[in-house]
């Protein structure tokens, strides 16, 4: 049985709690998918990015634990509490590019990453405490169609589908580096990632754990837009816009999906651009 709630994490501890009783479980998993993931969002309102992040992740975390003790809550992160790339790491391309495991540094790279970490920590003495289990998903980029078009590919899409629909004129996207190597997986690859840990959550020896959920493979900006521009029937050009590029910015990302796939059923399907443009553009 599946319970789909939209609730305000900054709740009272007494109104959380009671919505737990509702459901009449004694066991159970929480999802906890809440939070502001926008990354500037998050730089604008620091305070506010902290306040639902984390405190109130750990705000719904012990409503639940002390409705449904013998429960196991999953909760979903972000790759970005990795620190960055150093100096030569930034400049590896191809075959040398280590994939970032679950044992790279700790380091966030920004306040949404900082409010992350915070809340992976606070259900880290949580489970201590307490001998609730808890699984953490860090989450590399997965992308689809429907997504927020604030976002790197979902606003290219959106561009190409004004630009196929819209009137003869200017055919120009203005693009940040496209010279660029990044892990993006298939949002149906994600959602099948949480069924197999869903699925597990009761079985993992230890109580706190945490996994990558990544493709463990780097997609080539520039293939993706331009695949994605072919797909969608469109003749557009990329420009480059001198105010998107950011001084620094390391040639690959590349994450390890090794210790997810070992514990779990579940392996990412996308091999290359083409199949992730393919599954981008998929209904689901």
């Amino acid at each position: 049985m599946v319970f789909r709630c939209d609730i305000d994490v900054r709740s009272s501890s007494d109104e959380l709690e009671n919505f737990f009783r509702t459901l009449g479980l004694d066991r159970a998993i929480l999802v906890h998918l809440a939070g502001m993931s926008f990354v500037p969002a998050c730089e604008q309102d620091p305070g506010l990015a902290m306040e639902v992040n984390a405190i109130g992740a750990l705000a719904v975390v012990s409503a639940f634990q002390k409705v449904i003790p013998k429960g196991v809550v999953l909760f979903a992160s972000t790759a970005q509490v990795y620190s960055g790339p150093n100096e030569y790491e930034a400049q590896l391309d191809g075959d040398e590019v280590v994939p970032w495991s679950e044992s790279r540094t700790v380091e966030p790279q920004n306040v949404y990453a900082k409010t992350k970490f915070e809340a992976e920590c606070l259900l880290r003495k949580k489970s201590a405490e307490t001998g609730l289990r808890v699984v953490v998903l860090r989450l590399f980029n997965h992308v689809h169609k429907t997504q927020d078009s604030r976002f790197f590919l979902p606003t290219v899409y959106q561009q190409l589908r004004q630009i196929g629909d819209g009137p003869a004129g200017s055919k120009n996207i203005r693009v940040g580096n496209l010279k660029l190597k990044r892990d993006f997986g298939s949002l149906r690859d994600l959602m099948r990632a949480f069924e197999s840990v869903l699925n597990r959550a009761f079985e993992f020896p230890v109580a706190f754990e945490v996994f990558n959920v990544c493709s463990g493979r780097a997609q080539d900006l520039g293939q993706l837009v331009r695949i994605l521009a072919s797909r969608l029937g469109v003749d557009a050009e990329f420009e480059l816009d001198p105010s998107r590029i950011r001084v620094g910015e390391p040639k690959v990302i590349l994450g390890s999906p090794r210790k997810l796939m070992l514990a779990t059923d579940w392996s990412p399907s996308i091999q290359s651009e083409e199949n992730l443009i393919d599954a981008f553009l998929t209904d689901i």
